[in-house]
């Protein structure tokens, strides 16, 4: 389910025009501008490394 939103997200940053500040580049030093942004990158950060966490812990077991 994770990475279904991920690629939603992704998909919509995308899109050109998606966002204002495609069109007036200014608009990113507005004051908490970035803050969805920065919440879908921290969740796509733990995301990662919960999808690594379990690839090693998955390479561990069958190693032994």
């Amino acid at each position: 389910m994770g990475v279904h939103t991920a690629l939603g997200r992704f998909q919509r940053a995308m899109r050109p025009g998606a966002y204002l500040v495609d069109r007036i580049p200014v608009v990113r030093y507005f004051p908490r501008y970035g803050e969805e942004m920065d919440r879908w990158h921290r969740y796509e950060i733990k995301l990662f490394r919960e999808q690594l966490a379990r690839v090693k812990n998955e390479m561990a077991s069958r190693t032994r």
